[in-house]
């Protein structure tokens, strides 16, 4: 008969042990894998809306003051130019006529102010992204 002392190897308690410590060591790693997917998401969208509001205030910009001034009437919200209805982003803008000073105007003086927002959801939670840009007409 041998005694266990001479026994080489691991008991059973020892490697339930060894277990137990790496799932406690390895559960908090999940987490953080799902928090840096999530954080990498957010990212994503904010990148995209930043470029959705950059591509509308060009497109804007390439139809020229005189056209944006008939197209999107000062007061009244509108969709931007390249938004798709299907899209989960949603793009509007808004103009208004502007002084030297840049402070709101009655009437049409040569420069409008664009303010452009894009709106998302992402996990039950809405978020935005705002731009604005000034357009001025073209000196005679």
């Amino acid at each position: 008969m041998r005694l266990l002392a001479e026994e080489s190897g691991q008991s059973l308690v020892e490697v339930t042990v060894a277990v137990v410590i790496l799932t406690a060591c390895i559960l908090p790693l999940a987490g953080m894998f799902d928090t840096a997917l999530g954080a990498s998401g957010r990212g994503g969208d904010r990148d995209r809306a930043r470029l959705e509001a950059h591509s509308a205030v060009e497109a804007l910009r390439a139809l020229g003051y005189r056209e944006t001034a008939l197209r999107y009437a000062p007061g009244r919200p509108a969709v931007c130019p390249d938004d798709r209805p299907d899209d989960r982003f949603g793009c509007t803008l808004e103009t208004v006529f502007v002084n030297e000073d840049l402070e709101p105007a009655e009437r049409d003086g040569g420069r409008m102010l664009v303010r452009v927002r894009v709106a998302w959801e992402r996990d039950g939670r809405e978020s935005g992204h705002r731009e604005v840009a000034l357009l001025a007409a073209d000196e005679p």
